[in-house]
């Protein structure tokens, strides 16, 4: 009503000037050329702002809905409403030149002005009620528990974090679940292994972490505290806190503890952009806010509105988070920020999901800032004691974790999922499967890619493997007291990412030494480099790989005594790792590590009913991120199970178990 009422406010001269048009002429005819002129002139005006994608309503209603002028909904309403008032005007113009009767004129004015009313409205809800209908294209009900005979309510191939947490949550909800990893551990990339290093005579064992190292969402009421609460395994976890230390070109940074803190460490070194970064940060606090604000009363899970009244009071609490969640990140920071020293600063963690932060949406980047509002944490015994919490959790339950068990094919029979075949023949029967394995592999080798409804198959063409990367790790004589556990840095010897955890967990390296760990991400084409057409468990031995290893290895180690100098003489264990070794140990396409990327994410119902998907294709990499994912399948499977009241009862919101070290 207030677009209307202002578009009115503008047309009054015009009212006034064709009311009073014969006065000013003093001829009737002349005054009928001129008002009709000028409504031809009108009516073109704003046809031609419909063509040129400025919609002239758009200055009106823009004041009204200032959150949502960039989405492409606004656009097209706007262009449906400047349309029909142009074509309004045009009738005008010709009614008044063919001096047609009165009612040819006001009839279309009162059409026009009763739909501008009515039609917006309408448009949204409908287009918002689409917008939720195609975020869970799907709509298959979830399949009845298994008959008697089967081996499973449901199955879940895959043992990483997503696929472990949407196995918890149905156990807990009473379906009995097996989970089936090719790998001897649980974990994905969230497990520890063991190596013993050479120091003289002394033979000192050292722990590393497959990946997982900096872990957020632990804040209460966040996710991965929500859910372990849920799931009454959260004191099961001791949480390290994990502070950063950014190293560029020689200069360094070290990130203070607290929101305001930062901010004020960041605009106190980059002092002529400091009215833009304090912007920009209060911006990103706004939108992390609203990213979150569902979570409550859903185990910690975030996630949209699912009603129309819903999205349109969330559009209505959260602006800026509506205007600027599906747009680029780097946009964001351009209207706030003038540096690129500066901006870069601030999207320091864009590495945490993925190898192109150019190409990072606000919704992608924002979660990140949860390090800096609440902390990251590493969790006491290595990473594999959160994927442990977890089997415990399923076990507890009745469920099974079963290692050392590769799937085959998903058995689809009349168009539903009905188990699996493993890899030895055997098959297991389940009305549920829960895919958590590596997405594009899934989808193509243990489903016949012609069962995919076409529009489906169109979007998988479209994906690619996500990038991965070059580690290292190393057993280090001594320790590192001036060190932060995580440094990234960056110089004339190259990048990397640097985590050190025995500055938080000295359980990780005997006393006296350290265990560091070095990681670069590649882009996808570079990792596609590193495999032939030979098989990969040959190339891992072949000489010329070997040698390639050790030099990318070599890099990084030079690389990382830009922040450690004098690292290279304390090495008394090192092992590399390249996209061949993810690709070894996690099965992931081209050795990716952060799932894939270039399409629009699947939900986590599959188009195959009874099939459900989990992991970083669906939500995005990091451990906050596969947990949502697998929580997501298992509601997915269980309507309303987040919201059970067994996820909130009262007295069960106490402090997470952290530690300040």
């Amino acid at each position: 009503m207030k677009t209307v009422l202002l578009a009115k406010l503008a047309f009054l001269p015009l009212a006034a000037f064709w009311f009073s048009a014969t006065w000013i002429f003093g001829d009737a005819r002349t005054a009928a050329l001129a008002v009709a002129g000028s409504q031809l002139l009108l009516g073109l005006a704003m046809a031609a702002s419909v063509a040129l994608r400025r919609p002239w309503t758009m200055l009106f209603s823009a004041a009204q809905w200032s959150a949502a002028r960039h989405d492409p909904l606004f656009l097209r309403i706007n262009a449906l409403l400047s349309g029909l008032w142009a074509g309004v005007f045009l009738v005008l113009a010709v009614a008044r030149f063919a001096a047609a009767p009165s009612v040819v004129s006001w009839l279309p004015l009162a059409v026009a002005a009763i739909l501008s009313v009515a039609l917006p409205p309408l448009l949204v809800r409908r287009a918002l009620a689409r917008r939720i209908a195609d975020a869970a294209p799907y709509r298959w009900a979830a399949p009845a528990r298994a008959a008697r005979g089967a081996d499973a309510d449901a199955l879940v191939v895959g043992g990483g974090l997503g696929g472990l947490t949407a196995a918890a949550l149905l156990a807990d909800a009473g379906l009995r679940v097996t989970v089936l990893e090719q790998h001897v551990v649980a974990g994905g990339f969230a497990h520890t292994w063991l190596r013993k290093g050479r120091d003289g005579d002394a033979r000192p064992v050292f722990r590393f972490d497959s990946g997982i190292h900096d872990v957020s969402g632990v804040w209460d009421g966040a996710p991965v505290d929500g859910l372990l609460r849920r799931l009454r395994v959260h004191d099961r976890v001791h949480w390290l806190r994990m502070d950063h230390r950014y190293v560029h070109g020689g200069e360094r940074f070290d990130v203070p503890r607290g929101w305001e803190a930062y901010v004020a460490a960041l605009a106190a070194r980059f002092p002529a952009d400091r009215d833009g970064i304090v912007r920009a940060m209060a911006d990103i606090r706004a939108i992390h806010a609203a990213m979150y604000s569902e979570a409550r009363g859903r185990s910690g899970v975030p996630g949209a509105p699912a009603t129309v009244e819903g999205m349109l009071a969330f559009a209505r609490r959260y602006p800026l988070a509506v205007r600027w969640m599906p747009r680029r990140f780097a946009d964001f920071l351009g209207e706030r920020v003038r540096g690129a020293a500066a901006r870069e600063a601030i999207a320091g963690l864009a590495g945490y999901v993925t190898d192109a932060p150019a190409t990072a949406t606000v919704a992608d980047m924002v979660p990140l800032f949860g390090y800096y509002l609440h902390g990251g944490f590493y969790p006491a015994g290595g990473s594999g004691r959160l994927a442990g919490a977890l089997v415990e959790a399923i076990e507890e339950r009745g469920g099974q974790v079963r290692l050392k068990t590769a799937v085959e094919r998903v058995l689809i029979e009349q168009g539903a999922a009905r188990g699996v075949r493993l890899a030895g023949g055997a098959n297991l029967r389940a009305p549920a499967v829960v895919l958590n394995a590596d997405f594009l592999a899934a989808t193509s080798r243990l489903v016949d890619p012609s069962l995919w409804p076409r529009d489906f198959r169109d979007g998988l063409r479209a994906m690619r493997p996500a990038c991965s990367a070059i580690g290292v790790g190393l057993g280090v004589r001594g320790g590192f007291d001036d060190a932060r556990p995580i440094i990234h840095v960056t110089g004339d010897r190259g990048s990397a990412g640097i985590v050190i955890p025995t500055l938080v967990d000295p359980t990780a390296a005997p006393p006296g030494y350290s265990t560091v760990e070095i990681l670069r991400l590649l882009r996808h084409d570079e990792a596609r480099g590193w495999f032939g057409d030979t098989d990969t468990n040959a190339l891992r031995k072949a000489p010329d790989y070997l040698a390639r290893k050790k030099s990318a290895g070599d890099d990084l180690i030079r690389a990382a005594e830009q922040a450690l100098p004098g690292l290279s003489a304390r090495i008394v264990y090192r092992a590399d790792a390249s996209p061949v070794t993810f690709r070894r140990y996690d099965w992931s396409s081209a050795g990716a590590i952060y799932g894939c990327c270039g399409a629009p994410r699947p939900s986590a119902k599959s188009p195959i009913p009874g099939m459900l998907f989990a992991g970083a294709a669906t939500h995005g990499a990091g451990v906050e991120a596969v947990m949502i994912s697998g929580a997501l399948a298992a509601e997915a499977l269980v309507p309303g199970l987040l919201r059970s009241a067994a996820a909130d009862r009262p007295g069960q919101r106490a402090d997470p178990v952290l530690a300040a070290a």
